[in-house]
């Protein structure tokens, strides 16, 4: 972790000293993901975005000690906001299908479903490729293979339905720039939005 932001680290460590202490039998794999991954972190503005692999799917008691972990985390650095998803060996095998359902920290509130987590399809890539190995072996070990054209079709219709309809929703209750958001999404719909051309250089090919 030595080229990691110096906030992040002092978090990251707190985090884990915590974590293992509680639950020292549990986590398995820790990775950053999101900005800090993507070199574009911005002390007190980005999340810090992780996976955690863990050894077995957790029980309600163990549910209820990772919320405490994070209510202290959360209490003790309020400008640096943890997120991120506890995913099995098992559950890392069906991650590129967005099908699986994760315990996942939301920032603010520990959730568990299908429709909660940072483990879809786009961050999957995001960690095989540019994960950052916190603890373990690098992501590649247990990451599966990602299609680059379901990757691709993904993208372009999340796009067009979740945030054209969340620009839509938008308009209803401001008035000051959503002009410029609906142009925005519409460049995006075409683009396969721009910040994905980090990702996949390629994306705008096909």
């Amino acid at each position: 972790m030595t080229n990691l932001p110096k906030d992040v680290k002092i978090v990251i460590n707190d985090y884990l000293d915590i974590f293992n202490t509680k639950l020292p039998d549990l986590m398995k794999l820790f990775y950053l993901v999101g900005s800090v991954a993507l070199n574009d972190y911005h002390k007190g503005k980005s999340d810090i975005d992780f996976i955690s692999i863990i050894k077995k799917e957790i029980n309600a008691s163990e549910f209820e000690k990772i919320k405490e972990i994070h209510k202290k985390i959360e209490f003790k650095y309020p400008k640096s906001k943890l997120e991120g998803s506890y995913v099995t060996p098992k559950q890392v095998k069906v991650m590129d299908k967005n099908e699986t359902s994760v315990a996942y920290f939301d920032g603010k509130n520990m959730r568990y479903g299908g429709k909660f987590g940072n483990t879809g399809i786009v961050a999957w890539f995001i960690l095989k490729n540019y994960g950052i190995t916190v603890t373990g072996k690098p992501p590649e070990h247990y990451v599966p293979h990602i299609d680059v054209d379901d990757l691709v079709s993904y993208v372009k219709l999340n796009v067009n339905t979740y945030w054209t309809n969340w620009t839509e929703k938008a308009s209803k209750r401001l008035s000051v720039g959503i002009a410029h958001w609906r142009s925005l999404s519409k460049k995006w719909s075409g683009e396969c939005w721009a910040y994905l051309d980090f990702i996949i250089p390629c994306m705008k090919e096909t």
